[in-house]
This record gives C-alpha cells, structure tokens and sequence, in this order.
C-alpha cells in the first residue's frame, strides 16, 4: 500500500526568477525567495543603472522598462493569497486541490504514483496556462508553480459567422462569413510594456463572405443549426466577396488605463489602451451576372427616367421606348474597390483577479477617417467615417462567442426624396425582346453590417463532434 507524500512550493513570475532554485545541500525557509525578489526589485527600480546591467545579463532580448519592474513588484506583493491550485492525473481527471497562503506557499499530500502514471499541477493564479509535471513515488517534493505573466506578442482572432449586412435604405443581405484577423510586433528593437507588449505593431484582417441566404432561418435555429448550416454550404458559395484591410498601430504612451478595473463577468478585469492607426485594403467587386433585378415598368419610372437623363451622360433618355420591362445590372468593374483609413483604435485587454494577461483577443473599437470607393459608386470621391467594433463576451462560458460591428457613412448632407417602387417581373423576362438592360453605378450610401460568430477552433471541435 503506497503512503501520502508531501508536495511544497510557492508561486512565483516564470520570467524572472531572481533567487534560483536551492542546491548543493543547501536548506532555505520555503517562502524566503519571494521576499529577496521583491527587496532586489525595488532597489533595481529605484537605480537606473543597475537595472540597465540586469537587462544586459539577464534579458539581452528584451527591455525591462520601469512598468515592467512595477508589475513585478506588484505581482510578488499582490493578493496570492487563498490562490488555487488543481492536481490533475496523466488523464487530465482532477486529482485533489489546495490553495496557497499570503506568501504564496501551498502544500498538498499525495499518494504514490503508479506505472507511467504522473500528477500535473496548474494554478488559477495564470488561468491555469502553466502545468508542470512531477512523479512522487516514496518521498516528499518541493514543486514551485510559475505564474505565466507575459503579453502576447501575435494577437490572433479566427471567427466563423452570420452576418446582415446593406446600405442605407436599400434591401439587406445575410450572409455567413469566415473572419482571420492577426496582429504581430513589428521586426525591430521596442519596450515590452507587461500588460500590452511593444508598442509598435502591424495587423491585417480578411474576411471572406458567402453568397446571400435566405434570411428566413429562425434564432432558435441559428443556435442549434449553425455547424450544420455552414458545413453544408457549397465551396463556390463560401466566399463570394473578400474584404480585406490592413496597416500598422501605434499605442499612444499619454492615454490608456492601466487599473485593474472589473468587467461584467466578477472574475474578468480590464484594462484599456488608445492607439493610432493607419489601414489600407480593398473589396472585391461581385459578378455582375449576379446581381441582375427585372421589373415591370411604370409610367411614374418612365417619366422620371426621362427627366434624369436629360441631366446625366449616362443615358440617352429613348432607352425605354416599346420596352415593359427593365433589368438592372451592376456595372463591370476591373479593378478591386480601394479603401484607405487614418484614425484611432481603443482596446479592452482582459486580465484575471491576480493581474496575469488572458489569451483572449482584447475588444476593439476602431473610427477612422479615409476613403472607401465601395461606399461611393465605385470612386474615391469625397472622404468616409468607418467604424468597427468587436467584442468578444467577457464569460468564460461564453468566451467563444463574438459581436461585430461596422458602419461607413459620409459626413454630408442627407438627400431626400420620393421613393420609386417598381413591381419585380420573373427573372427570365430580363432576356425578353421587351426588356432593357440598364447598366447602374455602385450604390451612393451609407453602409453597415452587423453579426455573431464563434471562434475557429470551437467551430472544429463542434463540427468533429457531430461527425
């Protein structure tokens, strides 16, 4: 019968282990390590020179600037205090758990390991990010657990979702859409601030759109169907349109809020970031093929038509003449539609109760500034306010779960006047002798869309589960 052996240590930052592990025989009050880190930080903090020979002994790669020392210093006297600590087997099955004192020193009786069977310790203190591995078998361990405290240097974001998406006053699509967004440091030298990173970075983000669905599919069923829904879609009807844009951010050092401030969900905190951004990208245009519209023509449609072409070039003003019908079409394009922006992102990064970084893509709210010619029939006249926002929910239940958010608008003013509704004719009739096909511009209006999404991976595991 195997005996209960006992298992100590303490917390402790993965990245800066200051008073090593004891050796050669030597014995140290367990807990000790911690108070020698926090008494040298602060002396290192308060001496600038010191510091700087730190980094080139320790951290030839990285910048420890002064925020960085600070979380340090607050992360070794900040509340450990009643921190959990999980024990799992080889089998990932949860084993035992404890919880650690002030200083951080937890200890935890276990039984003797059997075969190849090993237990894994992990810590709510990193959201249990870090695991570490031990087999006891026939006598005590010491076991200290690092607190994985570091911010991402690549953010990354894969979203699959449905989305409505139009234009002011016109008919709306719904579509589903496959969203890939990554953000990367630029490739030179910068300060690593502790909770954001480098503050220079370059992003892009693509999204790939289907071809319009019904729009007839219930909420209830968009829960329930929605893996089945997106895995029966045709390839050639996945991605109908590409939307991508890109460009490079700048986190400004005067605004932010680096308080640990509280979320909707109790054990999610938030801190928040301003930055200058600069984008540019492209829509591709649809077939044209593929967006033609018969209808009946009206009196009241021939009158005004006349009357337009008499103030334009685009048309003769006979075009209708012994004709019933009438079919539009979008005009042929050979080139993508450009977009370019300036303008300022505001991030929420969310962080747990112990101030460690979440790898979860921060929320984001972009207002630029620029030029969209898929919002100004088709050319770069005249400047647009974009915004874009994404929100990923602050649930851990609900962490896969995505809001999006855009709206493109001209700041001019508003034209006004009577509406013209025509009677729609059967698709077929667009090739009667009868019927005209008009040539008309890319739409002159504001745009928005709007949708909800799941992340990549759960979209996988669910569409693996259901096979």
């Amino acid at each position: 019968m195997s005996s209960d052996n006992t298992i100590t240590g303490f917390l402790r930052d993965a990245g800066f282990d200051l008073a090593g592990e004891p050796g050669n025989g030597e014995t140290r009050r367990v807990g000790s390590e911690k108070a020698a880190a926090v008494k040298l930080l602060q002396h290192i903090r308060g001496d600038e020179k010191k510091a700087s020979l730190l980094l080139n002994e320790r951290h030839q790669s990285a910048h420890l600037s002064e925020e960085t020392l600070d979380k340090l210093i607050l992360l070794l006297n900040g509340d450990i205090d009643n921190t959990l600590i999980r024990v799992a087997n080889n089998q990932g099955a949860l084993v035992a758990t404890t919880t650690s004192n002030k200083d951080g020193v937890y200890s935890i009786s276990l039984p003797d390991n059997t075969g190849d069977g090993y237990y894994v310790f992990s810590t709510e203190a990193d959201s249990y990010h870090t695991q570490r591995k031990v087999v006891v078998k026939g006598s005590d361990v010491k076991l200290n657990l690092p607190i994985e405290d570091r911010p991402v240097s690549m953010l990354t974001r894969a979203v699959i979702g449905y989305q409505q998406a139009g234009a002011s006053a016109t008919e709306f699509e719904q579509n589903y859409f496959f969203d890939l967004y990554v953000s990367q440091t630029l490739p030179f030298r910068q300060k690593i601030n502790p909770d954001f990173g480098e503050r220079w970075r370059t992003w892009g983000a693509i999204r790939a759109i289907s071809a319009p669905q019904s729009g007839n599919v219930t909420i209830g069923g968009l829960t329930t169907n929605f893996v089945t829904n997106v895995s029966n879609l045709n390839a050639g009807d996945a991605a109908r349109v590409f939307d991508y844009l890109g460009g490079v951010e700048y986190r400004l050092p005067w605004f932010g809020n680096n308080a640990l401030l509280p979320s909707f969900d109790r054990d999610t905190k938030q801190k928040f970031t301003l930055s200058l951004i600069f984008s540019g990208g492209f829509v591709t245009p649809t077939n044209p093929s593929q967006t033609v519209k018969t209808f009946k023509i009206s009196e009241q449609f021939r009158a005004r038509f006349k009357e337009n072409a008499l103030l334009s070039q685009e048309y003769r003003g006979n075009e209708l003449d012994a004709k019933d019908y009438v079919a539009f079409v979008q005009s042929d394009r050979d080139r993508f539609f450009r977009q370019y922006y300036a303008g300022i992102r505001m991030q929420t990064f969310f962080f747990n109760r112990h101030n460690i970084p979440l790898q979860r893509f921060p929320a984001q709210l972009d207002l630029q500034f620029g030029i969209n010619e898929y919002v100004t029939r088709g050319r770069a006249t005249g400047g647009v306010i974009r915004l874009d926002g994404y929100f990923p929910l602050p649930y851990e239940n609900m962490s896969f779960i995505n809001l999006f958010g855009t709206a493109i608008f001209r700041p001019v003013r508003s034209q006004i006047q009577a509406p013209l509704i025509l009677e729609p004719a059967a698709d077929a009739m667009k090739f009667d002798p009868k019927a005209v096909l008009l040539p008309i511009a890319h739409f002159n209006r504001d745009y928005y869309r709007v949708g909800i999404g799941i992340d990549f991976v759960s979209f996988v595991g669910k569409l693996l589960k259901r096979n």
